[in-house]
């Protein structure tokens, strides 16, 4: 009778151990978003949280949940390490704005006419990740427009298309002939993290207020 009440004082002894281990194991990853930007309004802002955990969720974390109140934004993103959840905290409060710019600095598109984006890779010995995009019907006109017309141009500076994330030119790609059915691939020095990290902007979305980070917390 002993022996059964001390291997059952035993097993119930490593269930709590077990237990106690689970529950000061962290949960969650916790973020936490003042928006830096003046003007914003309540729809911009959920706008902005929105789009946040689409960035996430493409990022990989699919267990995501937002909440947001006057000027702040807090994400919980479940599975995650805290160097990772660091690191994603900074991706996705970027503000992700994609211009294609002509020598002359005009505009000709931005992200908002981008469709689809994908990481693909190059079509030749390198095998350089690469970042595939689809416009819209709107983009794929005028794409196929600005590109004609720049092809035609006899300056090489002048058929040179500056392709931008935010501030940082990611490739500027010389156009020799049109192209057409709204499809582009853009091409550059990019390791997969770095275009998988562009794509996750992308398909997310450009943020329309400008966020600081101002927490990151494992919460138990």
């Amino acid at each position: 009778m002993f022996k059964r009440l001390f291997i059952l004082l035993l097993s119930l002894t490593s269930a709590l151990l077990l237990l106690g281990g689970c529950i000061l194991k962290p949960e969650y990853g916790e973020i936490v978003y003042a928006v830096k930007s003046e003007e914003f309004t309540d729809t911009t802002l959920k706008d902005a949280a929105e789009d946040l955990v689409k960035r996430a969720e493409i990022a990989g974390y699919s267990e995501t949940k937002v909440s947001f109140s006057e000027n702040h934004i807090k994400l919980k993103i479940y599975d995650i390490e805290y160097e990772e959840l660091e690191s994603l905290a900074q991706l996705i409060a970027k503000p992700g704005k994609l211009n294609f710019v002509e020598f002359q600095g005009d505009v000709i598109l931005t992200g908002k006419n981008i469709k689809e984006a994908q990481v693909v890779f190059e079509n030749n010995a390198n095998q350089k990740p690469a970042i595939a995009i689809e416009f819209d019907e709107e983009g794929k006109n005028v794409f196929s427009e600005a590109t004609n017309r720049l092809s035609k141009e006899k300056e090489v500076e002048n058929r040179t298309l500056f392709i931008f994330i935010d501030e940082e030119i990611i490739s500027a790609p010389v156009i020799s002939e049109p192209i057409e059915g709204g499809k582009a691939v853009i091409t550059g020095d990019f390791t997969i993290k770095e275009a998988s990290e562009i794509v996750a902007l992308l398909q997310g979305g450009a943020l329309d207020i400008e966020l600081d980070v101002v927490e990151i917390n494992m919460v138990k």
